[in-house]
């Protein structure tokens, strides 16, 4: 019924805030059997009503309609999805979502705030996502695919920019199209080759080359090819940094794995310097922990300091002293990664690596000081000042003690205090125009730098966050939440992020052991200091 691009993957686009209503099969039977057209007309109306004069007060039942449709998808059973089925198709819900969804009518350029609530929801995936729940997929044939031309790949470019197809504005990762082959791939089939479908059939050409050899061809013009091209402004400007971020990429690898295997001896495999030193003298040293939920701390405020000791750090706000539970650092008997001068001095790099006890293979996490050379650390510093970059926000207990700062960068999961939230972006990392664009590349390229540094010492997380990049909304081709702090305190940390993360302590003010990082399910914590990597 349906030929869709590629979505995100059905659990971080079908995570919603709202608690599931209970219902018990016999009621769920009738409410699925009298209700289900109903309730489709009644979803298809607010979404008519909103994306045909995008107001804010229309955006509300719409938002509340997607709410309601993603409760319905969860696990409905064959007798429901055909039920369903047919009351899409009766209502009129159906070809309203695929009008939404749509690369033709660009709903997303109408207004302004239409383009922001794109941003916000991902309304084309979302929607798309609910109503494959409810009908059965059916597989483009395949078909045989032809080598491109330099004219081609130019004439590509050129349809992009003259039809207005590239949706900056409504998806900040779109502007990393060009970034990877692996982006530019995923880019091709959600939103290029679909949208160049409906406003250019003529050209043929265009979905029978092959993606891969059109993604080369591109990468090989030069600033002065692409000039010559004249194309709309932020497409330019993308095509530009894209080519600048790729050939970073390249030295970033190559520096990092020169600076690290040139320490390493090829008989040992170990370091040329520390080789025979004891396993917590050396500088790459591997700790193995037990992970466990001490759920008897969770909600409770992990501090250096004894309740009586006048440096302790005060909560922020009225009336939170009385209501805070602080445990005592030293109480705990956590283990302690630190930074090692000597180690440093001796080796150039102080590494720690967190081994699951029943898995030897299995690294859960890593600790790398003074990771960058002072040049890098000064831009990532420049990048992480920028004012659009917003801090995060964390649960009362955290904000009391939100002394230090913490900017992310990349894609989050849905938050809690926005109804119908789905899997998107930090706020200020939105696009409204060029400089917006040239941000998000600076944040890009500090990324690289941060996944360079990790890449020989634990290739696989690497591997990783650049493969998950094609399922989320990837911040220059890998799929990570990087975030730069400043005195940035974490009185505890519980691991339940989806995939790996990746935090820079990019300036410390204070005592080595305040604003540090704790990790309690691994037994451990972090002495943070500036430059420190984990």
């Amino acid at each position: 019924m349906l030929n869709a691009p590629q979505l995100n993957t059905q659990d971080q686009l079908f995570e919603d805030i709202m608690p599931l209503e209970l219902i018990d099969d016999e009621n769920a039977i009738s409410y699925w059997s009298c209700e289900a057209e109903e309730n489709c007309l009644r979803w298809r109306i607010a979404f008519t009503n909103f994306f045909s004069q995008g107001t804010q007060e229309l955006e509300a039942p719409a938002i509340t309609a997607l709410q309601e449709m993603r409760k319905w998808t969860r696990n409905p059973s064959i007798a429901h999805k055909s039920r369903m089925e047919f009351a899409i198709l009766r209502s009129g819900l159906g070809h309203e979502i695929l009008r939404i969804a749509n690369p033709q009518v660009g709903l997303e350029n109408r207004t302004p705030y239409l383009s922001l609530s794109f941003q916000r929801y991902r309304w084309k995936e979302s929607l798309l996502s609910c109503m494959l729940g409810w009908v059965d997929r059916v597989l483009p044939p395949r078909i045989e695919t032809s080598q491109s031309t330099n004219a081609n790949a130019k004439e590509f470019l050129q349809l992009l920019s003259r039809h207005n197809v590239c949706p900056f504005r409504s998806n900040y990762s779109s502007v990393f199209a060009f970034s990877s082959e692996r982006c530019f791939l995923a880019e091709a089939v959600r939103w290029m080759l679909p949208t160049l479908a409906a406003k250019t059939p003529s050209t043929t050409w265009v979905h029978k080359t092959s993606l891969n050899h059109l993604f080369r061809l591109i990468c090989g013009f030069s600033i002065i090819d692409l000039d010559a091209l004249h194309l709309d402004e932020e497409l330019l400007l993308v095509l530009k940094l894209s080519t600048e971020l790729r050939s970073l990429r390249r030295e970033l690898l190559k520096g990092f794995h020169t600076k690290f295997h040139n320490n390493v001896d090829p008989d040992t495999q170990g370091c040329r310097t520390c080789y025979d030193q004891p396993e917590d003298s050396k500088c790459v040293r591997y700790w193995t922990v037990e992970p466990s939920h001490h759920f008897e701390f969770h909600g409770k405020v992990i501090t250096p300091y004894q309740a009586n000791d006048p440096d302790r750090l005060p909560p922020i706000g009225k009336g939170c002293a009385s209501q805070t539970n602080y445990v005592p650092l030293m109480d705990l008997g956590l283990r302690k990664i630190s930074r090692r001068a000597d180690v440093l001095e001796r080796c150039g790099r102080d590494v720690t690596l967190l081994i699951d006890i029943s898995s030897p293979s299995t690294i859960l996490a890593g600790v790398s000081f003074d990771t960058f050379s002072h040049v890098d650390l000064q831009k990532i510093r420049c990048d992480a000042s920028a004012k659009e970059t917003k801090s995060i926000k964390r649960g009362s207990q955290f904000s009391r003690f939100e002394w230090g700062r913490m900017h992310p960068v990349g894609s989050r999961k849905p938050a809690g205090g926005r109804p119908g939230d789905t899997y998107t972006s930090y706020a200020g990392m939105e696009v409204t125009n060029t400089a917006h664009i040239r941000l998000l590349f600076a944040h890009a390229t500090d990324v690289e730098r941060m996944v360079a540094a990790i890449t020989p010492l634990h290739p696989h997380a690497a591997k990783e966050l650049r493969e998950l990049s094609s399922e989320v909304n990837s911040l220059g081709g890998i799929g990570a939440t990087a975030y730069y702090c400043w005195n940035f305190v974490a009185p505890q940390h519980m691991d339940r992020d989806a995939t790996w993360t990746i935090s820079l302590q990019t300036c410390k003010e204070a005592p080595a052991d305040e604003f540090n990082f704790v990790m309690m399910d691994l037994g451990c914590y972090v002495e943070t200091a500036e430059n420190a990597l984990w």
